[in-house]
């Protein structure tokens, strides 16, 4: 009888101990898959996430486009508020601007730095030819400059009025960073564009 019962506390006790490391399989093999698949769910998003972050910063450094015109035309700007007159040249000096203007007759060269101060001015005769290519004028050679760099892609260089065969056009320079200096002729009547080089 003794027997029986100490056989039967051995089995119960055997159950026990099996039933336990049971379960303790059932929860490490549980937390075992939940740790493949967290890291398995996570793991697709840090790819996406790098490669947005990369696609941030790669249009945030990317370059300003030489299309942009607003320093010279805000030389432009300040430089025939100052003095009252139509620019008909301009050429960039070093980061800062040298622009001639027609004026009653006059001509006037002035100097307008990076922050849009007019520091020079000289004075001396308008050249016929000038007179007669302003007068006939409809684009403004503001407005010349934004077509030619509509045209071509580049940094702007300089633009003067000029006459070829009775026409009168802007000149207006470009220089691109792999084709060099371009020159672009904008019609001060029509405004139509055409790129010689």
């Amino acid at each position: 009888m003794k027997k029986s019962r100490i056989a039967l506390t051995a089995l119960a006790a055997a159950t026990v101990l099996g039933v336990a490391a049971c379960g303790s399989d059932a929860e490490t093999g549980s937390s075992q898959d939940t740790g493949t698949t967290s890291s398995s769910q996570s793991s697709p998003s840090d790819p996406s996430q790098s490669s947005d972050e990369t696609a941030s910063e790669s249009s945030t450094q990317s370059p300003e486009s030489g299309k942009d015109a607003s320093a010279v035309i805000s030389a432009i700007d300040a430089a025939e508020s100052q003095t009252g007159g139509t620019a008909y040249e301009v050429d960039d000096e070093n980061g800062s601007w040298e622009i001639d203007l027609a004026k009653d007759g006059t001509s006037i060269e002035v100097e307008v730095s990076p922050d849009g101060t007019v520091t020079r001015q000289k004075k001396e005769d308008l050249d016929a030819d000038d007179r007669k290519g302003l007068a006939a004028a409809k684009t403004t050679i503001a407005q010349g400059i934004e077509k030619a760099l509509d045209e071509v892609d580049g940094t702007f260089d300089e633009a003067e009025l000029e006459e070829e065969g009775g026409t009168y056009y802007w000149e207006v320079e470009i220089v691109t960073g792999s084709e060099g200096d371009r020159e672009v002729l904008v019609d001060v009547a029509n405004g139509k564009v055409s790129v010689q080089n």
